[in-house]
Parts: C-alpha cells; sequence; structure tokens
C-alpha cells in the first residue's frame, strides 16, 4: 500500500478551533483513564467503527 493516504474525518463547516478540540478530548481521556472512567470516542473494532 505505498500509495495509501490516511485523513482523519472532520466534518465540520468552521475547522478553525480544531486543534483546540482535539487536545480538549486527549485531556478529558487521559483524566478520565487516570480515575478509571470510560473514555470518549473509543473505537469499536469489532463494529467498524
Amino acid at each position: 500500500m505505498s500509495k495509501l493516504i490516511i485523513t482523519p474525518h472532520i466534518a465540520v463547516k468552521d475547522a478553525e478551533n480544531i486543534s483546540e478540540r482535539h487536545f480538549e478530548i486527549l485531556l478529558g481521556n487521559a483524566r478520565q483513564f487516570a480515575e478509571g472512567k470510560p473514555l470518549q470516542n473509543v473505537v469499536n473494532k469489532a463494529a467498524w467503527y
């Protein structure tokens, strides 16, 4: 697959603050993980989403 390009799916009209939103999710998930709580946006590999 030498000619494969993978890109994120960003379905927003105005993505000006997308980096900040990504960081907020990452930081929130780090906190949730540290507290033993469920994470946001977990991929279900068996269901392909």
